[in-house]
């Protein structure tokens, strides 16, 4: 095995020139760089492709989740709020005892900002791990590469 000094890529003992740059400037590994290319090989041997994807309908799904997440979260609320609103009002209106739409219109108006948080955070957080797995699929593709 011979190491480019322009790049850095591993060749065939027999190469007169780097696979990958074209360089002719080609050495034989020093013994750290040979215990590092073992150690190597013995992750390497993964069926696992860890090279970043490319394109596609998921391409930075991440900060797509986490715009959609601030979608939900707005839409949420809106529709939650108006909802009890609406509620209160018909129990406001109501000849017969609204007491009921009232006391379902309150409840709505407290606790739907609540339920808007809670369904945006879980969607933002998936969105935050979507990014956090490409960062690390990447990183294990450029360790991979050396």
């Amino acid at each position: 095995m011979l190491i480019c000094e322009n790049c850095g890529a591993t060749n065939s003992n027999s190469a007169s020139f780097c696979s990958k740059c074209g360089s002719e400037k080609l050495r034989i590994p020093n013994e750290k760089e040979t215990a590092w290319d073992n150690l190597k090989g013995s992750f390497s041997s993964s069926s696992i492709n860890y090279a970043p994807r490319s394109g596609g309908l998921f391409k930075n799904a991440g900060p797509k989740l986490k715009v959609l997440a601030i979608i939900i979260f707005v839409i949420s609320l809106i529709i939650g709020e108006i909802i009890g609103i609406a509620a209160i009002a018909a129990g406001a209106d109501s000849y017969y005892g609204g007491g009921m739409f009232i006391t379902i219109g309150v409840i709505l108006v407290i606790i739907s900002p609540l339920l808007a948080w809670l369904s945006a955070i879980v969607v933002y957080a998936f969105g935050e791990l979507c990014e956090n797995v490409n960062s690390i699929r990447y990183y294990a593709a450029q360790t991979k590469e050396k």
